[in-house]
């Protein structure tokens, strides 16, 4: 009866023995049988499935590329226990692999638009290339296939560079890094790289995918804000050596006249007679400390003056440098009648950092608490330095009020200033921000403070790091 009554019917229909024997199969199901490519591994996936199914079940498996859905349910066939599995239309099945293979020439259509991809075997011979890859790089498919990568090498990268992501990916590991190449024309440009390993059986590499996109704008654009920035702060620091200049003319000016008195009574002394060794010593001690103090504003004239944006980071002593801004400076803090306490425990205090840039940041922290301070009653600035937790912390805190949370975020940002119409660009704050932070740290303002402080937060690194 149920064979009659599936012969019948126009679905696909089969029966299935409980040891996954096919039983029974209509008419319809012969012909979807037949249709699929790899019969054989169809029938042993639904035999398997049918081996340990209890209960009503929908299934998907794949035939022809497809995730074709199957119903199966337990049936009695002559007196056995079975299982009627209902499969799709042939028509059903052909639209399913219709809509796929389009649906991946979409995909296909879509990754070669936006996305440059490349397959290398496990030594790193090209053995795939799409589209956007041989537009970018200005290479034939024919071209490519079967070279190295190193047909791209820019030779910007150093040799540990292209070793260190080798060792990620022979592992088995994912590696993501930018990477700038060489077109065939001699161009450059760069890509933000993903490369994914596949194992083999013994979880071995045997090949790579590599998924690029192409960041080149991006890169320049923030080469061209990097060089802005340099520029701005260079700016900055010209505006501020301007400002001190007067002051540091007389600095130097007052030291260079006392000098030129005392040389002047050696001189007569000399000439008549009258001067004692006594007069002499005491005379050459005053004019070296003249003349080192004179050297300590110029050297700290000198080193704020130049462009050391591109300097490499060096070992540069912390303590003689907070002395020779402080030094730098100290027309303007006597002037406003400013006292600054700095007392350091240690002469030498090692930091690796850009010597130029810290004494910008310095000096305008330190400028800018002489100037809002300088109407106040105690008018006292303090610098402290820490070492807490692998980083130093250069504090430097003023007497005045402590800075609300509402302006914190405020007085950071470019061209917000507090001074008066004509005082300050209104960028030193920010580009001191920007300066410690490419160093690896954080310029923070102690809110908790009762008085203004800010906290020049920089990792402590050795030379060889």
């Amino acid at each position: 009866m149920i064979e009659e009554i599936l012969r019948m019917s126009s679905e696909p229909m089969m029966i299935l023995g409980r040891n996954g024997d096919v039983c029974f199969l209509n008419a319809a199901a012969e012909k979807w049988a037949n249709s699929d490519k790899d019969e054989s591994s169809l029938r042993t996936a639904l035999q398997n499935y049918a081996l340990h199914a209890t209960k009503d079940k929908v299934i998907k498996v794949n035939i022809s590329d497809a995730s074709v859905t199957c119903a199966i349910l337990p049936v009695d066939y002559r007196g056995e226990p079975c299982f009627l599995l209902k499969a799709p239309k042939v028509e059903e099945l052909e639209a399913k692999n219709e809509t796929f293979k389009q649906a991946l020439l979409d995909f296909t259509y879509a990754m070669n638009q936006s996305v440059i991809v490349g397959i290398t075997d496990s030594k790193g011979t090209i053995t795939f290339v799409n589209e956007l890859f041989c537009s970018i790089s200005g290479y034939s498919q024919e071209e490519l296939l079967g070279q190295n990568h190193r047909v791209l090498n820019s030779k910007y990268h150093q040799k540990q560079f292209f070793d260190e992501m080798w060792s990620t990916i022979s592992c088995g590991k994912v590696w993501r890094g930018n990477i700038r190449n060489r077109t065939k024309s001699g161009q450059h440009y760069w890509v933000a790289t993903t490369i994914v390993p596949t194992l083999d059986s013994r979880g071995c590499p045997e090949r790579y995918v590599s998924i690029r996109y192409d960041i080149t704008e991006s890169v320049l654009a923030e080469g061209a804000l990097h060089q802005e920035r340099a520029r701005l702060a260079y700016m900055e620091r010209m505006v501020s050596l301007g400002e001190l200049a007067a002051g540091i003319a007389h600095e130097i000016g007052n030291p260079l006249a006392s000098i030129h008195s005392w040389l002047e009574v050696i001189t007569s002394g000399l000439k008549d007679g009258t001067l004692e060794q006594i007069d002499i010593v005491s005379t050459a001690e005053s004019v070296k400390k003249k003349s080192e103090r004179m050297a300590k504003i110029l050297r700290s004239m000198l080193t704020f003056a130049r462009d050391g944006s591109r300097d490499p980071c060096s070992m540069v002593n912390i303590t003689q440098l907070v002395e020779d801004v402080i030094e730098y400076i100290s027309y303007t803090l006597k002037k406003n009648n400013v006292t600054v306490r700095f007392e350091q425990a240690h002469q030498f205090l090692p930091c690796y950092c850009r010597e130029t840039e810290i004494s910008q940041v310095l000096v305008n922290l330190l400028v800018n608490a002489c100037d809002a301070v300088c109407k106040l009653d105690e008018r006292w600035i303090e610098i402290k330095i820490e070492v807490l937790d692998s980083q130093f912390v250069i504090s430097v805190t003023d007497s005045g009020k402590s800075i609300s949370p509402e302006m914190v975020n405020q007085i950071m940002q470019p061209f917000f200033t507090t001074k008066g119409p004509g005082k300050g660009t209104g960028l030193g704050l920010n580009i001191s921000q920007s300066i410690v932070a490419g160093h690896g740290g954080r310029l923070e303002v102690d809110i908790t403070s009762p008085h203004t402080k800010f906290d020049i937060v920089l990792p402590l690194k050795r030379e060889e790091d």
